[in-house]
C-alpha cells in the first residue's frame, strides 16, 4: 500500500515546487535582478544609453515597479539612475505616483503646473 502513495506524494511535491517557483518569480528582488540583468544599458548610471531591448521592455512591463523600487538599495543606486529606472518604465507603461520613493532616496517629482494662459482678446 505504501508504494500506491510515492506517485501521488510526488504529485504533490512537484505541484507545491512549481507554485513556489511561481510565486518566487513574482518576488520584487527576482524582478529587480531581470531589471538590472536586462536593462543595465539603459539604467546605468553614466551615459551613453543604449536603447532598450525587446526582453527588457518584456521585463518592465511585466514588473510591479513600485515594488521594485521598495528593495532598491544604496549599493544598487552606486551602479543605476532610480530617476532614469522610474522614467524609462513610465515610458512603457509602469508610471510612478507622484511622491513615491524609490530606492533610498529618489521621489516621484510632481507634474509642473500648467502654463498660464496667455490672453487672446484683441485691443482695439
Amino acid at each position: 500500500m505504501a508504494t500506491k502513495s510515492v506517485p501521488g506524494l510526488l504529485i504533490i511535491f512537484a505541484l507545491a515546487f512549481a507554485m513556489l517557483i511561481a510565486v518566487a518569480q513574482g518576488s520584487p528582488l527576482v524582478q529587480k535582478g531581470h531589471i538590472m540583468q536586462h536593462c543595465m544599458n539603459i539604467i546605468k548610471k553614466a551615459p551613453p544609453y543604449g536603447m532598450p531591448s525587446e526582453r527588457c521592455i518584456h521585463v518592465l512591463v511585466e514588473s510591479n515597479i513600485a515594488a521594485v523600487c521598495g528593495v532598491i538599495n544604496a549599493e544598487d543606486e552606486e551602479k543605476i539612475s532610480v530617476e532614469r529606472l522610474v522614467e524609462i518604465a513610465s515610458k512603457f507603461g509602469q508610471p510612478l505616483e507622484p511622491g513615491v520613493r524609490c530606492g533610498t532616496q529618489y521621489i516621484v517629482p510632481h507634474p509642473p503646473p500648467p502654463a498660464p494662459r496667455r490672453s487672446t482678446s484683441m485691443r482695439g
